[in-house]
């Protein structure tokens, strides 16, 4: 188990090194913007007077209002540079189909919700952005993690001035796990040999308020290849 982890840190770092420019698409990187925000002046300094207020509460947990939230989640919510080779890489929306879930890949999606935690002693806002595709396609006979339905979140951790301090995705199944934290609060992470630890292959990109970040994900095992800004 700890060898397996090893080389597969040691894989996707060696990815992480290749300059983005020269990161090669196996299929067509095809970009899924979100719509613009409601509010067009729901800039930086904004969003920082929003938390503001909204951490007005006994535990000082920033809780937007539904509206409010809706704003922010789409001021935030990333570019995806998605590389496809199949309907598999189309993120879409969740329906039913009989008694089985599925997903609409003519309609893409991305679905939002707020989560907190806390970060030296502050409650912070978390932006959860949850994707869905239609299966986690066949690599090779012996692959247990192919299957119907597969899903990735991508998950942005506010500070109170409203600049990201952390980004992380996960697949929705609970794997594969990465960090981008900010370098302006976070060192570098603890790890062990042989352990799987927190896996950083690479820093949050430098913040400019009202710009956007770009995650690119690669095809077919939808893990997310870089985080740049749009």
């Amino acid at each position: 188990m700890g060898v397996g982890i090893v080389h597969y840190k040691t894989k996707v770092s060696k990815q992480y090194a290749i300059p983005l420019d020269l990161l090669k698409a196996r299929g067509t990187l095809t970009s899924f913007s979100p719509g613009m925000s409601q509010m067009p002046d729901l800039d930086g300094a904004t969003v920082e007077i929003l938390l503001l207020k909204a951490s007005q509460n006994p535990l000082g947990i920033p809780i937007l209002s539904d509206k409010e939230l809706k704003w922010t989640a789409g001021l935030y919510a990333p570019v995806l540079e998605q590389d496809v080779t199949g309907d598999y890489d189309l993120p879409g929306t969740v329906t039913w189909q009989g008694p089985y879930m599925a997903v609409d890949t003519e309609h893409p999606a991305a679905y939002y919700y707020a989560t907190y935690t806390m970060i030296q002693g502050r409650p912070l806002l978390q932006l959860n952005y949850a994707l869905w595709y239609t299966q986690r396609p066949w690599i090779g006979l012996l692959d247990i993690e192919a299957g119907r339905i597969h899903g990735m979140t991508i998950r942005i951790t506010l500070q109170k001035s409203g600049e990201p301090a952390m980004v992380d995705v996960i697949h929705n199944c609970g794997c594969y796990h990465f960090f981008f934290p900010s370098e302006k609060i976070f060192r570098g992470p603890k790890t062990e040999l042989f352990r799987e630890d927190a896996f950083v292959p690479q820093w949050l990109p430098p913040y400019e308020p009202g710009s956007r970040l770009a995650v690119r994900i690669g095809t077919r095992r939808h893990w997310v290849e870089r985080i740049h800004d749009a």
